[in-house]
């Protein structure tokens, strides 16, 4: 059988690394997985037995040497860690260069190994989820990786126009495997006339928990007490002072009888399936979002900004509807008038959401689109 080394910079249950463990659930029946990630936690695998009930053939590794580009390492003491990471990935690919037919680099976040790869004449795959335009390190990883790479796959077309024309670049959008536990009847609002919105992802200002709480403050108190707003997720690791900003700014607003935070769940998608409205209001540009298509899975109401992948997915007012990010008048007056469709209108949508998904991003549609050219890239057709 033969063998793919797959490097990848975390460990845990958001967007890439459940990308990460749905390519592993097909890929793995034909090819060997040999998994590298700086730390386990044993997030991903988790993901993955949850996919399928057979054995995978699929080696998760810890490798703390991989060369992770992050915010700690923008200054000396870290650049010179990141170049002895680097030197030490040289010669491990140096000795087992041989037992793969490729390296696959999952997120830029480890964009260098391309770089080594292309040292090594080893052939190699960057899978791009990041959307790094309009700054000097997006544009050196650019660079590096459209040099290093032989083929570099990304998420959405607004990925690809970060990267650049360029005929090593392929468009392949995300898929997920659909869930037994699917809610498609339900009424639109719970038992006690409140309408229950999710959010589900990192808890920081980029993934627009701080945008949402400002256009939230700004409906009329009449709406107000309509709303529950369930937010799942904890601060990014190295940012956890971030969880306690937002709760302290929910206070604040005095929406403390309108938000709900979880934290990290490990269910979230699950439970978020049980409630009516789905938000992504990220302010920056979400390349694909998951979550978006999450929730055109569990037939619910989609609410996400315009300036990423979403406006790939979304058509504003059929299967959900688009903000205009950064607009917080925009956002309060399209939450305002959500909240007074009549649930006619919003079972309409919900409908319109799950065939978009049946359609179109399923996991067996992914598996296709990947499988075909990955399968290309090994036999050099591609």
């Amino acid at each position: 059988m033969k063998r793919i080394a797959i490097f990848h910079p975390v460990d845990d249950r958001y967007g890439a690394s459940k990308i990460l463990a749905y390519v592993l659930s097909f890929l793995s029946r034909e090819y060997k997985c040999d998994v590298y990630i700086p730390a386990l936690t044993h997030e991903i695998e988790l993901t993955l037995q949850e996919l399928v009930s057979h054995d995978v053939n699929v080696n998760f590794i810890e490798f703390p040497c991989a060369p992770l580009v992050h915010r700690k390492m923008y200054s000396l003491k870290g650049l010179y860690v990141w170049v002895w990471q680097n030197i030490r990935t040289l010669r491990f690919l140096m000795k087992l260069r041989k037992d793969y037919e490729i390296v696959y680099i999952n997120t830029v976040a480890l964009f260098s190994i391309s770089l080594i790869c292309r040292m090594l004449n080893v052939k190699n795959m960057v899978h791009c989820h990041e959307y790094l335009k309009g700054s000097l390190y997006g544009e050196v990883i650019r660079r590096i990786i459209r040099f290093g790479a032989d083929k570099i796959v990304c998420v959405s077309a607004k990925v690809a126009s970060y990267i650049g024309d360029n005929p090593k670049v392929v468009v392949i959008h995300n898929g997920i495997p659909d869930v037994t536990l699917r809610v498609t009847e339900r009424a639109s609002s719970t038992p006690d006339d409140m309408i229950h919105f999710a959010m589900v992802g990192r808890v920081m200002p980029e993934k627009g928990q701080w945008f949402l709480c400002e256009a939230v403050k700004n409906l009329p108190d009449y709406l107000k007490k309509k709303i529950k707003i369930h937010v799942y997720g904890d601060a990014p690791p190295t940012r956890s002072h971030l969880f306690k900003e937002f709760k302290s700014l929910i206070s604040d607003a005095q929406l403390d009888s309108v938000f709900v935070l979880h934290g990290f769940d490990p269910d979230a998608s699950i439970k978020a399936s049980l409630l009516d409205v789905w938000i992504i209001p990220s302010i920056m540009v979400d390349p694909f979002p998951t979550t978006v298509i999450e929730g055109l899975r569990a037939s619910k109401v989609v609410l996400t900004t315009d300036n990423g992948g979403a406006s790939e997915i979304i058509k504003d007012g059929v299967n959900g509807f688009l903000i205009k990010h950064g607009d917080v008048q925009y956002f309060t007056n399209l939450l305002s008038s959500f909240l007074q469709l009549s649930s006619e209108e919003r079972k309409n949508i919900q409908q319109q959401a799950r065939m978009t998904y049946e359609q179109s991003y399923g996991i067996e549609k992914f598996q296709d689109r990947f499988e075909i050219f990955f399968n290309d890239v090994i036999k050099n057709k591609a």
